[in-house]
């Protein structure tokens, strides 16, 4: 027997997790959501921690595995056990080096001020095929057509990442199909799998963080977003932000 889940989430019907703005604070997990500061207050204060994660922190390290190098080199060739060792340190240091960039990129995701919204999600795509080894199938629209706020642009690429990373967690997917369309009033991204399939415990679920954190940065959008699941043959989630003049980057 299969079992279909529909449910679908608009601005004005918050996630019966989060409080609506005229709602008393809402406590999930002991944590209250309302009291939050808002999304771009957040995303700014991930920008400078990022810069100093990576200005900071990566130069240390890059100045530290230079030192390093240097003393390798100085040590005897007969001295095996401080080469070996030394080289255990650099090892060390890369793998910090990766992770520092690591960090930066999930704090700030930085291909969007150089490639763009839907370059961006192309990247994202594959470096998720690379790392999951599921087969993604792509319909995006040109990047030189959108012309969005750069909140709005960090709003939708941090749901798509999000939905992505629901996906690798939970979806059991062997493939997955995303479109990102243009209509004559909104943006529109879909993303469908063909995993296990969501379940109606898991969307009402309070301790859906990733489902919540969608609706939040969707909310001063107007954005809705619909999940449909059928057990067995996957889960497909619709993003759909209405285009104002006030969502568009003036020139």
């Amino acid at each position: 027997m299969s079992l279909a889940v529909t449910s679908l989430w608009a601005w004005s019907k918050p996630h019966p997790a989060i409080a609506a703005p005229s709602a008393p604070p809402a406590n999930v997990g002991g944590r209250s959501l309302s009291g939050r500061p808002g999304q771009g207050v957040r995303e700014a204060e991930r920008t400078r921690i990022a810069r100093e994660v990576h200005d900071e922190l990566g130069h240390v390290l890059t100045a530290l595995k230079i030192d390093v190098s240097w003393l390798r080199n100085q040590l005897p060739q007969d001295t095996e056990p401080l080469q070996k060792k030394v080289s255990t340190i650099l090892e060390l240091i890369n793998r910090n080096i990766t992770s520092v960039q690591r960090i930066s990129r999930d704090l700030r995701p930085g291909l969007l001020d150089d490639l763009g919204l839907v370059d961006a999600i192309e990247w994202q795509t594959q470096e998720f095929q690379e790392r999951t080894e599921i087969d993604c199938q792509l319909d995006l629209i040109p990047n030189e057509i959108l012309e969005l706020k750069p909140e709005l642009t960090t709003a939708i690429f941090r749901i798509y990442q999000e939905i992505l990373s629901n996906i690798a967690r939970h979806a059991k997917a062997t493939h997955a199909s995303i479109s990102f369309t243009k209509q004559i009033y909104s943006l529109e991204l879909k993303i469908s799998d063909n995993g296990s399939g969501i379940t109606q415990a898991q969307v009402d679920s309070p301790d859906s963080f990733g489902l919540m954190g969608i609706q939040e940065r969707l909310y001063p959008w107007r954005g809705t977003f619909n999940v449909e699941g059928e057990t067995g043959r996957g889960t497909t989630v619709i993003i759909s932000i209405p285009l104002t003049q006030s969502q568009i980057e003036k020139r």
